[in-house]
């Protein structure tokens, strides 16, 4: 009697293990998780065949599927992640009560515009994470909420509460505070990180910091440093923008910046560096060629569209720069005010009076009287000054 007993206490106590195990909400063993975790944080050449090596080995595992699309999403293709994530919960409805998954469906949810639906799927994703486990989720409600600098910051900290090797939140949490101009604790947050010497980006942060502030030297070291942890684009531009600006050696800036474009051949920042570099030494052609590559390659970023504009206007080729203007306009809107500024010097150039002078009335009354000031000193550098009959 004695002996069953014992049995069934054994039975119980297996089946218990066996529950937790397909009810947690990180359902694969321990070692691989953390293995999987280290990897995503560190991001040294992670690809999709790696995390699909173990959903053959664990097939049924939401954890795993979760972070399956969120790596599809950031890695290869937004449309491929949704779709993966609908084939995912066609086959099992129950998937839904994955912190994970609901992690997935947030971030699909506010790349498609829903704000609302991604935060209620944030929410839920947290509520179910009794195990306290998903930094992931706490960083992008911090994302979500970045104007907000109380809840960002609330949410960056319990992601690192979680993992204080979380290099992400780390630099996110520096950079906060570097928005404010607190620099010691921007240094500090990224000083004091222990992962320190396995992270390229933390050193990387630390020399941008520094740069920031002028402390070129130091800057240098730590883009250095960054570079022997790992070869970085970005930090061979630092280097390149310090002999550049800092050393006036436009030839050894060259060599830095190419050194990127053979880490990173499709980082826009490094062709924008060199169109500049090309600009200053007035090789018109080439800035030309670098900072259209690099207006292809982020068309999102609104200072890629004015420089491009800036090098056309100089070459005097008109006409694609009043294209490639009203390509911006369509793009961003009419709420940026270097936007309007390449309008009326392109008016202005045109000798179309009347146009620009609705174009300069539209500007005042949308921007504040500092930006018309700003208007108008730009105007004089190109020779054009605003009267009350428009431009001249």
């Amino acid at each position: 009697m004695k002996h069953q007993r014992v049995i069934k206490l054994i039975l119980f106590i297996v089946l218990l293990l066996n529950y937790k195990f397909m009810y947690s909400q990180i359902d694969i063993p321990k070692e691989i998780y953390q293995e999987i975790d280290s990897v995503f944080v560190y991001g040294d050449g992670i690809g999709e065949e790696y995390i699909l090596n173990f959903l053959n080995k664990y097939p049924t595992s939401a954890y795993l599927k979760g972070m399956f699309v969120y790596y599809l999403f950031f890695n290869v293709d937004e449309e491929r992640a949704n779709k993966t994530l609908e084939v995912y919960l066609k086959e099992n409805i129950l998937l839904n009560n994955n912190s994970y998954i609901n992690l997935a469906k947030g971030i699909l949810s506010n790349y498609f515009g829903n704000q609302d639906a991604a935060v209620e799927y944030f929410d839920r994703s947290i509520s179910l994470d009794k195990e306290n486990k998903n930094k992931w989720v706490r960083y992008e409600l911090a994302m979500v909420y970045y104007d907000d600098i109380s809840v960002r910051k609330k949410y960056l900290q319990e992601a690192l509460l979680i993992d204080y090797n979380f290099v992400t939140a780390i630099v996110e949490l520096s950079t906060l505070y570097k928005e404010q101009r607190q620099y010691d604790k921007a240094l500090k947050t990224l000083e004091k990180a222990e992962c320190i010497d396995k992270s390229n980006l933390i050193y990387y942060n630390i020399g941008l910091l520094f740069l920031e502030q002028d402390s070129y030297k130091k800057a240098e070291k730590y883009f250095v440093l960054s570079n022997q942890v790992k070869d970085n684009s970005d930090s061979y531009v630092g280097l390149g923008y310090i002999n550049q600006y800092f050393r006036n050696s436009s030839n050894k800036a060259l060599e830095f910046y190419n050194k990127a474009l053979e880490v990173d051949s499709l980082n826009s920042i490094v062709y924008k560096r060199i169109g500049l570099l090309y600009l200053e030494k007035g090789d018109l052609k080439q800035a030309e060629k670098f900072l259209l590559k690099s207006l292809e390659l982020a068309p999102n970023m609104v200072d890629n569209h004015s420089e491009y504009i800036y090098v056309l206007v100089l070459i005097k080729d008109y006409k694609r720069a009043n294209t490639a203007l009203k390509e911006a306009f369509q793009l961003f809107g009419y709420g940026i005010k270097e936007l309007h500024f390449w309008n009326i010097l392109l008016l202005s150039i045109n000798g179309d009076k009347e146009k620009g002078q609705n174009e300069i009335d539209d500007y005042i009354q949308k921007f504040s009287s500092g930006d018309v000031f700003w208007l108008k000193q730009e105007l004089k550098a190109w020779g054009v000054t605003i009267s009350p009959l428009g431009v001249e």
